[in-house]
């Protein structure tokens, strides 16, 4: 049984990378060479047309990425000629470039293929923990549903790549893992280590303050002798009983919270005090905004008033977010029914709307298509056509956002 928990994800894990491996190599036949300074997107140095697998794992952001596991983080900031900052590597953050630096070091491998082995192994991590998380709340056929959908999501070719994603997403559910198991010690630790991987610390802070008023009201619900019962409670989960919540483990729970913000201000402090400038982070932040974005921090917030299609979209976003976890039948994805609704409402506030947040709504971790709890008769049916859908999706992404040419946005 215990095997069963690692190998069906990893298996289909390891299908859907091969999957998308095939559609990285078809879709990149159609980049064209890149020089240094071209108008579409920063390259550390010239890229041949077709580069191939792994020369195209490292498009977009995997070439700072690579900047960064190369040279490091440059200690001035640099500036355009008018006297504002030029785009530079501290928009990045470095727990991910830093465990490729060590596979570099220790295999000599080139950045793409150490990249992509960092990138591939956090990402099959990744699979089996969200694997494990809702087979625990929801049973295994949620459990398998969460699997698919995460290895089928329109972006999910970048859990190869060499970008964050994969990384972050592990550290991510590592946290969620602890919060359900009220190891809020290690918790403290987890949120640290969060804010070196992606600037989500903040919405983590709040689901676990959220955790911890659910049990403070007696909300969670599990079995005798069940260890630590996820605080959303279990699908069909016989004789409740009421989870206490002392005073010791109040405590605990506040610094996780307070680890989980420390961690969110991480990484803008060390830019701090590396540069000696205390705005670095914004200040380069902003550097990636152009004449479509709205209001001083730019947000899909910014366009509800007055309302438009983006700011719409947002809120549809957001809509989806919250039905995907309401509900008893929400109950089978764990802490991610908390964590869902928080992260999807703090991108609104967050980020700009432009193509990236298809990426950023991987780390959700829910399932994309509604699904039955149970395998009846049309849900394998479903599952598979939804994984299809998927497959479709990350084709479109792939070439109207990954590949670089005259007509792709930004990824």
């Amino acid at each position: 049984m215990r095997s069963r928990l690692v190998w069906i994800p990893l298996g289909v894990y390891l299908v859907s990378r091969v999957v998308d491996a095939v559609l990285i190599v078809l879709a990149m036949h159609h980049q064209p060479a890149l020089a240094v300074g071209n108008s579409q997107a920063y390259v550390l140095g010239p890229m041949p047309a077709s580069p191939g697998y792994l020369g195209s794992l490292t498009n977009w952001d995997g070439q700072w990425y690579e900047r960064i596991a190369l040279h490091g983080y440059p200690t001035d900031l640099p500036r355009n000629p008018d006297g504002t900052v030029a785009q530079n590597a501290w928009a990045f953050f470095p727990l991910y470039p830093a465990l490729v630096r060590a596979v570099m070091w220790v295999t000599t491998a080139g950045f793409p293929l150490a990249g992509a082995i960092v990138s591939t192994t956090c990402g099959a991590g990744a699979a089996v923990l969200l694997y494990r998380m809702v087979h625990a709340s929801g049973g295994a056929w949620a459990a398998l549903v969460a699997v698919v959908a995460l290895c089928t999501f329109p972006a999910a070719p970048v859990l190869q790549a060499t970008y964050s994603e994969s990384t972050a997403l592990l550290v991510l559910l590592g946290c969620l893992w602890l919060l359900g198991r009220r190891r809020y010690g290690w918790l403290i630790l987890g949120g640290l280590l969060l804010g070196l991987a992606r600037p989500i610390g903040l919405p983590l802070a709040a689901v676990i303050v959220l955790h911890g008023w659910l049990r403070l009201r007696g909300g969670a619900v599990g079995r005798a002798g069940a260890p630590a019962p996820s605080v959303v409670g279990r699908v069909g989960a016989p004789a409740p009983y009421r989870d206490p919540f002392p005073v010791r483990e109040r405590w605990w729970c506040g610094a996780a919270a307070v680890g989980a913000l420390v961690g969110f201000a991480l990484w803008p402090a060390i830019g701090a005090l590396v540069t000696g400038d205390l705005g670095v982070y914004t200040q380069t932040q902003r550097t990636w905004y152009d004449h479509r974005d709205v209001g001083a921090w730019p947000s899909w917030l910014a366009h509800l008033l007055p309302p438009d299609l983006v700011g719409l979209a947002g809120l549809l976003i957001l809509a989806v977010a919250v039905v995907l976890v309401a509900g008893r039948w929400g109950r089978r994805w764990g802490e991610l029914r908390l964590w869902s609704p928080i992260y999807v409402l703090y991108l609104m506030a967050a980020t700009r709307p432009i193509p990236s947040i298809v990426r950023f709504l991987m780390l959700t971790g829910v399932p994309w298509f509604p699904v039955p709890s149970r395998p009846r008769r049309w849900g394998v049916p479903v599952l598979v056509l939804a994984a299809v859908v998927g497959v479709v999706a990350q084709w479109v992404w792939l070439r109207e956002l990954y590949v670089i040419d005259d007509v792709s946005g930004y990824p």
